[in-house]
């Protein structure tokens, strides 16, 4: 059984594969909720991938430490996924998104749009490196601007018109991020000398929620609410090829 963990500023997910099979995706709060979850299952290796080099080392100790082989993502180890000009802009997640992106088209530059605390649009070629990036507020970082409390929205696909200040708000936030989503990746094609061979694929748990999954189906190739997951899988194969 192979362990990969995405360690998110706000949520951390955790699958295990048996080879290309995945066996289970589920969320932890901390090692010690990782530990009780794994226990008595035989891991063969893991991949741990973190925006946040300390934390992903952290991790990589304690679990190493429960006799489970574990290696962190690090972007120095991936240098042909970035040109030299452009190696401030590759983050630790980006690798397995590219990884995960080509696994599924791996004849096709793709544009990958990540749901997270931002939500990041990321360009990248058939040959796996990425070419650039946009980043778009989400919502936490929209409503702490207004100094507004807006609920989280979930299955419920708000009224294009509100009925009061709070509804204005998010319908405003809700319609609005997702006329960005349309018009970001329209221009992002532009940018590729075969646009009209480029996919898409949103990725980030907010696309498993109706209200955003239905919506985005309009918009993108694929919805793959655990690119990352995938992308950290794939590694190891390939990892495991040489």
């Amino acid at each position: 059984m192979r362990l990969c963990i995405d360690l998110g500023l706000q949520n951390i997910k955790v699958a295990l594969f048996d080879n290309d099979r995945c066996i289970k995706i589920f969320p932890v709060r901390d090692l010690s909720d990782l530990k009780k979850s794994i226990e008595g299952i035989s891991i063969e290796q893991g991949l741990v991938v973190c925006n946040n080099p300390l934390k992903a080392h952290e991790w990589t100790r304690e679990i190493s430490s429960w006799n489970i082989p574990m290696k962190p993502i690090l972007c120095e180890n991936f240098p042909s996924t970035i040109d030299p000009d452009l190696k401030d802009l590759l983050l630790p997640d980006s690798i397995p998104k590219i990884y995960g992106a080509l696994s599924l088209y791996p004849t096709n530059d793709c544009i990958i749009v990540d749901f997270g605390t931002t939500v990041r649009y990321e360009l990248i070629t058939k040959h796996g490196k990425l070419l650039g990036r946009t980043t778009f507020p989400f919502f936490d970082l929209i409503t702490s601007a207004v100094n507004i409390k807006i609920p989280y929205i979930g299955d419920q696909i708000p009224s294009p018109l509100g009925k009061n200040p709070v509804d204005s708000m998010n319908s405003g936030c809700y319609y609005g991020l997702l006329g960005s989503v349309e018009r970001i990746i329209a221009e992002i094609r532009l940018e590729s000398p075969t646009p009209f061979e480029i996919m898409t694929i949103a990725t980030g748990t907010v696309t498993e929620k109706l209200s955003w999954k239905n919506p985005l189906a309009e918009l993108v190739d694929q919805i793959h609410p655990y690119l990352v997951l995938q992308g950290l899988n794939q590694i190891i194969n390939e990892g495991l090829k040489k």
